[in-house]
């Protein structure tokens, strides 16, 4: 996996991202004065999922950062995982204790499943 990883390049691109943050924000901002929009808004359905142990993302900062632009946002929260909560297979085990834990890969697949299949996102596709 890490030798496969390293020919392709490595965990550079997503790094990118996080290091051009700003100049984006930046480039974005004088494309939306030129167009005359004051305020910059995600109008189309959304989702965010967050991780109830990123102290990266903090579900605060959804509130304070996201939800004032994306007026149509749905929210899920994985409880127990991390900032790279798709890529752990850890689990919170259920309180039922028959039932088997679920991974956290497994419960942010399917609030988005659901989140596709919900008739908002539907009527809006």
């Amino acid at each position: 996996y890490v030798a496969q990883n390293r020919r392709c390049g490595g965990f550079h691109g997503g790094l990118r991202w996080y290091r051009n943050v700003r100049a984006n924000w930046q480039f974005m901002r004088k494309i939306l004065e030129r167009r005359g929009s004051a305020k910059q808004l995600v109008e189309q359905e959304a989702l965010m999922i967050t991780a109830g142990l990123d102290t990266v993302l903090t579900p605060e900062m959804v509130d304070k950062y996201m939800v004032p632009y994306v007026p149509n946002l749905t929210r899920g929260n994985v409880e127990g995982a991390g900032h790279w909560v798709l890529q752990e297979s850890s689990s919170v085990h259920t309180p039922n204790a028959e039932a088997p834990s679920v991974p956290h890969h497994a419960r942010a697949t399917a609030m988005l499943l659901a989140w596709l299949q919900s008739p908002r996102v539907l009527r809006a596709a």
